[in-house]
C-alpha cells in the first residue's frame, strides 16, 4: 500500500503513540484475581443521632480506576493492602494479549496510577492513564525508551514511511523526548532513512515545549485555540 501511494506521488503518515498503550491489564484491587466492576455504599448521609458515618456510593472499575499518586491501591477486609497487582490479559478473541517486546509485559513499564482526574495537574497529566483503561507508559524508563524507539525506527525502515504524527506529546516528559527524537533521527540516518515528525496536542502547547523538544510543529484539534483548527507544521 505504501509503495502504491509513493508511485502516485503521495506521502504516508503513521499515527503513533508514545504515552500509553491499550487496555492491556487490570488492577486487582480486591485481590481476587479477576477484573471486576462493582459498586459499594448505599448513599446514606452521616447521622449524628445514630452515630453512623456517611456511606457514599462508590464505583470501582479495575480496568479504569481513579488516579492515586501512590499507585492504584488494593484493599481487603483488613484494610489497605498497598499497591494493587497488575494482571495482564490474554484473550486473543478480544485482541487483548500481552504486548511485545517483552519489556512491555512488566508492571514496572507502566506508572500504574489510574486515570487522570485533573488534566491541568502536570504530574497527573504525565503519569495517569487515559480514561477507558489506556495504560500510561513509564516513559522515564530507559528500557521503555529504547523499546519504543526501536519499534518506530523499524516501522520506517521496513514499511518505508514518510512521517509520524506523534499523539499526546504534552503528556510525556522531556526525558523521553530528549532520548527518543535525536536517537530516532540518528539511527534512521545511519540506515539511509529519514522521517518527518509532527506532534499533536490539545492546545495550548507552549513555545517553550516545542523548542525544548526540537519539534517546532504540532497539530491542534481544538478550534477554541487554533483558527483554523488543524494547524500543521512539519519537522524535517
Amino acid at each position: 500500500m505504501v509503495a502504491a501511494a509513493h508511485t502516485r506521488g503521495m506521502k504516508v503518515i503513521l499515527d503513533i503513540v508514545c504515552n500509553h498503550m491499550g487496555q492491556l491489564f487490570f488492577y486487582d484491587m480486591n485481590l481476587n484475581g479477576r477484573p471486576d466492576d462493582y459498586i459499594e455504599g448505599n448513599g446514606s448521609a452521616a447521622s449524628t443521632s445514630a452515630n453512623t458515618p456517611a456511606d457514599p456510593v462508590v464505583q470501582y472499575n479495575e480496568y479504569d480506576p481513579d488516579f492515586d499518586p501512590r499507585g492504584v491501591q488494593a484493599f481487603s477486609s483488613d484494610g489497605n493492602d498497598g499497591r494493587a497487582p497488575i494482571i495482564f490479559l490474554d484473550n486473543p478473541a478480544s485482541n487483548q494479549v500481552p504486548p511485545q517486546p517483552a519489556i512491555l509485559q512488566l508492571a514496572s513499564s507502566y506508572h500504574g496510577m489510574g486515570h487522570i482526574l485533573n488534566f491541568n495537574d502536570q504530574y497527573q497529566s504525565q503519569h495517569g492513564d487515559f480514561t477507558g483503561g489506556l495504560k500510561d507508559l513509564n516513559t522515564e524508563s530507559l528500557d521503555v525508551q529504547k523499546a519504543l524507539e526501536q519499534a518506530y525506527e523499524d516501522w520506517v525502515v521496513q514499511v518505508d514511511l514518510d512521517a509520524f504524527r506523534i499523539d499526546t506529546i504534552k503528556h510525556v516528559g522531556y526525558d523521553f523526548w530528549n532520548y527518543f527524537l535525536p536517537t530516532l533521527r540518528k539511527n534512521l540516518a545511519a540506515r539511509g532513512k529519514g522521517v518527518t515528525l509532527t506532534g499533536l496536542s490539545c492546545c495550548p502547547v507552549s513555545a517553550v515545549h516545542r523548542v525544548r523538544l526540537r519539534l517546532p510543529g504540532y497539530v491542534c484539534w481544538d478550534p477554541r485555540c487554533c483558527k483554523p483548527a488543524g494547524l500543521f507544521l512539519g519537522d524535517q
